[in-house]
C-alpha cells in the first residue's frame, strides 16, 4: 500500500489548530496495526523556533515515526514537501482562502473547514468540509475523513484529478503546478 501524505502549514495555524491537525492524524493512525501506519504520513511546515513544542506533543502522542517537521525557510523541502504529498491538511480560517489557493496551485484536494471561502473554492470533488465545533467534535471530523481517505485510495486518486482541474480552472495552465 502507497503512503498517504498530508501536509499542513504549520505557519499560518494557530497553537490550539496545530493540536487539531496533530490529535486527529493521531485518533486515526491508532486504530490502525503497525503494518497501516507504515503506510501514513504527516509533514508540518513550521517556523523553526516551534518545533521544540511540536515535537514535545508528537512524542505525547507516540506518532514521532510518521511525523516530518519541516523548516519554512528550506524553501526546496518545502516545495518537494508540496509536490510529494496527496492532501493539504488546514483545520483554521485565518487566510483561508489564500492557503486553499495555495494548495490547489500544487494541485493538491484539501481538508479545511466549511466557511464561504472554502465552499467557493472547493467541492467534493477536490476537498472535505469539515463543520464548525469543539476542538474534540473537530478531531472525529477530521479523523473520519483521514480514515475514509486511507481506506478508499479511488477517492483520494478522483479528489487528486479534482483538484488539478480546480487549479486549472483558478489558475490556468501556465500557472498552476503539475
Amino acid at each position: 500500500m502507497n503512503t498517504l501524505r498530508f501536509l499542513s502549514p504549520g505557519r499560518f495555524l494557530v497553537e490550539d489548530t496545530v493540536q487539531v491537525v496533530l490529535k486527529s492524524y493521531a485518533s486515526f493512525y491508532h486504530q490502525v496495526t503497525p503494518k497501516h501506519q507504515r503506510s501514513l504520513s504527516l509533514c508540518i511546515i513550521e517556523e523553526h523556533e516551534n518545533f521544540k513544542q511540536i515535537k514535545e506533543e508528537i512524542s505525547k502522542l507516540s506518532i514521532g515515526s510518521s511525523v516530518e517537521l519541516i523548516d519554512r525557510s528550506a524553501v526546496e523541502k518545502v516545495q518537494e514537501a508540496y509536490l510529494n504529498s496527496d492532501f493539504f491538511f488546514y483545520p483554521d480560517t485565518q487566510n483561508q482562502y489564500k492557503i486553499i489557493m495555495e494548495a490547489l496551485r500544487f494541485n493538491l484536494p484539501v481538508l479545511t473547514l466549511k466557511t464561504d471561502e472554502s465552499k467557493e473554492l472547493l467541492d467534493s470533488t477536490c476537498g472535505m468540509l469539515a463543520d464548525f465545533g469543539d476542538e474534540y467534535a473537530l478531531i472525529e471530523q477530521f479523523s473520519e475523513q483521514i480514515e475514509m481517505l486511507f481506506f478508499d485510495r479511488e477517492a483520494c486518486k478522483y479528489m487528486k484529478k479534482g483538484a488539478r482541474k480546480q487549479s486549472r480552472s483558478v489558475f490556468g495552465k501556465k500557472r498552476a503546478i503539475t
